[in-house]
């Protein structure tokens, strides 16, 4: 916690994520809901689902530390669709943490929504996943946020 610029000292720790689909889905609903930050171990071969999970319900930015206290250690911070677009290149190797900030609400204006969509297609990002990362960021309603996507890419 102390090497991600995440601020406050309360957090939720809660071991391995389920494996199954639909316990990590559950999980995921709760985790976005929570009051702290949360932080959990996973596997490198379930990362990219357990990422792609959390994006779809919301989460933007995370913290992804692989190889603590080891020569390759790594600390990331950032957006959520970065790592995503990375580890469906590769896949990590060693043990990884995820720090889930608390989630706030926010309301995206249509200038912001448009750049972010126009962002994520130009990585490559289905439908769906610019979709699940819009979650609770914009007052449209899905129909009209794919209509928008449909649009984008479509100019």
């Amino acid at each position: 916690l102390s090497v991600l610029p995440i601020g406050g000292t309360e957090f939720y720790f809660g071991g391995f994520l389920p494996s199954q689909e639909k316990n990590l889905n559950e999980k995921v609903e709760e985790i976005v809901n929570r009051k702290e930050k949360s932080i959990f171990f996973e596997s490198p071969h379930r990362v990219l689902k357990t990422l792609k999970a959390l994006s779809e319900n919301g989460v933007d930015q995370i913290g992804l530390c692989r190889e603590l206290t080891k020569a390759h250690e790594e600390v990331y911070f950032g957006n959520i669709m970065d790592l995503i677009v990375r580890y469906q290149k590769s896949q990590p190797k060693g043990e990884i943490v995820l720090v889930i900030p608390q989630q706030k609400s926010k309301s995206l204006t249509k200038i912001e929504l448009e750049s972010e969509i126009a962002d994520w297609i130009e990585k490559g990002l289905s439908n769906k996943e610019i979709l699940g990362n819009l979650k609770g960021k914009s007052d449209l309603t899905r129909k009209e946020i794919y209509a928008l996507i449909e649009r984008i890419k479509n100019e």
